[in-house]
């Protein structure tokens, strides 16, 4: 166990109440995470963010803060040693295990069967983090992100690719 954090009970513009839950992330790879290293990690929740395929989360149900185990549930959850142990990194590569973890936007990154580096424009509802076997990560495949220019849907070239996500490599 990595990672508990809370989340849940009464909403900032009201409307119902919604039982508290502790999400508890638990991964294996921790010891060789560059995130993990930086007390961040890729499967800490956030809205639109990138996932990681190493670890797990589960999400154990509690309850509103009308029944009787709530503040048992709440206190218990929150004296946790790894209780908001670690944060959502910012969009930056980072290496897990013997795989390059590439979480830029505007870019399908994706291995084929045969082991060839395949680059794309995005899919509308994909997931934008790529893992890239270490050994696959060669100058040549930088060169390819690099010059790689995304087509919008609509036709035309994402120009932010270039002038954003490009200079952060």
């Amino acid at each position: 166990m990595i990672h508990v954090e809370l989340y849940g009970g009464k909403g900032l513009f009201g409307g119902r109440e919604q039982p508290l839950e502790a999400s508890v992330i638990r991964c294996d790879k921790y010891k060789s995470c560059s995130y993990y290293e930086n007390n961040q990690c890729l499967k800490v929740r956030s809205i639109g963010g990138s996932t990681c395929r190493f670890g797990e989360e589960d999400t154990v149900r509690g309850y509103t803060s009308k029944a009787k185990k709530y503040h048992q549930f709440k206190r218990s959850w929150k004296e946790h040693e790894q209780y908001r142990k670690l944060g959502k990194p910012s969009a930056k590569l980072g290496h897990i295990d013997n795989f390059v973890v590439f979480p830029y936007p505007y870019i399908h990154i994706k291995e084929q069967e045969d082991g060839e580096i395949k680059i794309s424009d995005p899919l509308m509802f994909s997931d934008k983090t790529a893992f890239i076997p270490w050994e696959r990560f060669t100058p040549e495949l930088i060169h390819r992100i690099c010059t790689f220019r995304p087509e919008a849907v609509m036709g035309g070239e994402i120009m932010e690719y270039r002038k954003k996500i490009v200079p952060m490599l």
